[in-house]
């Protein structure tokens, strides 16, 4: 049965179900007490003492000034802790250190974090105009696919994800995608054909276990999602997602 999915809940799916291939924006080298140094206040605000972990993490900022891949991997660190201020701030330092593609990326990625993909969509078609390398192009590709599903323009989002495979046909992170822009359009049995082959050759990485339960959820295989979930999910969060999935018009 096709679902609906309302603009709002379609963005809460898309960003915690697709993939937007973080570990491609910080592959730059780095100066090594500064990343000790983030590492470092990172795991303080782990601990708890996010006022102690931050304040370390301004000190590398005011401290970083002709430092890009710095300036990248404090962006990495404020956007993993959903500060997409101070991430933005970050990315724009980066580029104007020279770091114009990674910075424009990292740009697109708090854009669609914060349901902008409108936004997104421009600073990744501005990062692909000089991107040059493999992994680069796979993930403005994908950016910009993850932006279209998030726009419900589920068709343009696929044409995406097949250009980020033109250079790696065996990207899972992709196909995933393409899975779940497939179930967001309607069409679960064509999600969950190919959600089936990535997850049979992942079957140990929780995102993708996770949204093949999805799809069997919006599919009307309760049974099968159940098994899915376990280890992840209560058969009491289990059910209020088939609740919420049957509430859809």
């Amino acid at each position: 049965m096709e679902k609906n999915f309302p603009a709002q809940l379609l963005y809460r799916l898309a960003f915690f179900c697709l993939t937007i291939l973080l570990q491609a924006c910080t592959q730059a080298p780095m100066q090594d007490h500064y990343r000790s140094q983030i590492k470092i206040g990172e795991q303080i605000i782990k601990n708890g003492e996010r006022q102690i972990g931050n304040r370390i993490l301004s000190d590398v900022q005011s401290n970083i000034r002709n430092n890009g891949d710095a300036a990248l991997a404090l962006a990495q660190s404020y956007y993993d802790q959903g500060i997409y201020l101070k991430a933005n701030i970050e990315y724009e330092r980066a580029i104007s250190q020279g770091e114009y593609i990674e910075g424009l990326i990292g740009k697109g990625r708090v854009a669609l974090a914060q349901n902008k993909p409108e936004k997104a969509i421009f600073h990744f078609q501005n990062a692909l105009k000089n991107a040059t390398n493999t992994e680069n192009n796979i993930v403005i590709h994908n950016g910009i696919g993850v932006a279209y599903d998030l726009q419900g323009k589920h068709e343009k989002a696929r044409q995406e994800y097949q250009f980020a495979l033109t250079y790696d046909q065996n990207y899972m992170p992709v196909w995933n995608n393409i899975a779940l822009s497939y179930a967001f359009s309607g069409e679960a049995n064509e999600a969950l054909d190919l959600m089936a082959q990535v997850f049979k050759t992942n079957i140990d990485e929780r995102k993708f276990r996770e949204n093949f339960a999805f799809i069997q959820l919006i599919s009307d295989r309760y049974d099968s999602a159940k098994i899915a979930y376990q280890g992840i999910l209560s058969d009491e969060q289990i059910y209020e997602n088939q609740m919420l999935i049957d509430s859809l018009p």
